[in-house]
């Protein structure tokens, strides 16, 4: 089985970090074959200066010429940045795409694409970069409302992730986003700390068997913790509060954390270890 991937690569040595940590949550045998985007006016400006050619044309070019091209626009970068991004992309077979948010330059968008990649995942930096220019919140808000595929926001620096947070309210969606984890994510994650939290509404406590029994397949060891509905959200974060790191793994949420992670500096879910799942 494969899954199509997207990750999103900056124009510095963060796309090189965020490969390293994508490699170790999620398995690599679904990055194998995926792809690397650069993405106008998200992870680098003016993108359309740097290809004048529609679409079509930037098919002539191998991924090794797409990075070198975008990555030393950056006066930052050095030969030995990008020639680690080039192997790194090398090392797992990941194609490079250019997507362009501006439609009037051609249908190469993110909206237009995203519907056919089963995963999106964003390093917190690439987020916090966009905050720095004019139009950068307004256009990765855009990014993450509008995305037709789940996404994973992790820091982009290495980290060993220790805790895993489940949320199931009993919805569909909360369930869909638990099966997608478990499909996804590395065995290099099994010795983080598994946990169920349960909201316990009605249709949460019909089902809540055979979630259970649905994990166990995942994972044999992991605790659950039931909330009432009326005190949730305060018992959630007290909960979260509790851990030094953790990958939340959200359904129904999607909204509210994309709210969240645009406040920045008073952002609960961008500070420190914190990545975060939703569909």
């Amino acid at each position: 089985m494969s899954k199509n991937l997207l990750i999103l690569l900056e124009d510095n040595i963060n796309a090189a970090t965020l490969i390293d940590q994508s490699k170790t949550l999620v398995s690599t045998a679904f990055l194998n074959n995926s792809t690397g985007a650069y993405i106008e006016g998200i992870s680098h400006n003016g993108i359309d200066k740097l290809f004048k050619e529609n679409n079509i044309e930037l098919g002539q070019y191998s991924y090794a010429e797409i990075i070198e091209n975008i990555m030393r626009d950056n006066p930052l970068n050095n030969d030995e940045i990008i020639q680690s991004i080039i192997q790194k992309c090398s090392d797992l077979n990941l194609k490079i795409d250019v997507l362009f948010n501006n439609d009037k330059l051609n249908h190469n968008t993110f909206e237009i694409k995203s519907m056919y990649y089963d995963l999106f995942i964003l390093g917190k930096e690439g987020i916090l970069k966009n905050f720095l220019t004019k139009n950068g919140k307004h256009n990765i808000e855009k990014l993450l409302s509008h995305s037709k595929c789940p996404l994973l926001i992790l820091p982009s620096k290495k980290y060993e992730l220790k805790n895993i947070i489940l949320l199931f309210d009993g919805t569909t969606t909360s369930f869909e986003a638990i099966k997608l984890f478990t499909y996804l994510i590395s065995d290099q994650t099994k010795n983080a700390t598994l946990q169920l939290i349960v909201k316990s509404t009605f249709e949460a406590n019909k089902d809540e068997k055979f979630l259970i029994n649905y994990i166990k397949t995942y994972r044999l060891n992991f605790s659950i913790t039931r909330i009432d509905p009326a005190f949730y959200e305060d018992e959630l974060f007290s909960i979260l509060d509790q851990f030094e790191n953790f990958l939340l793994v959200a359904g129904s949420n999607r909204k509210d954390i994309i709210n969240d992670l645009m406040k920045n500096e008073k952002s609960y879910f961008m500070k420190e270890n914190r990545s975060i799942f939703m569909i």
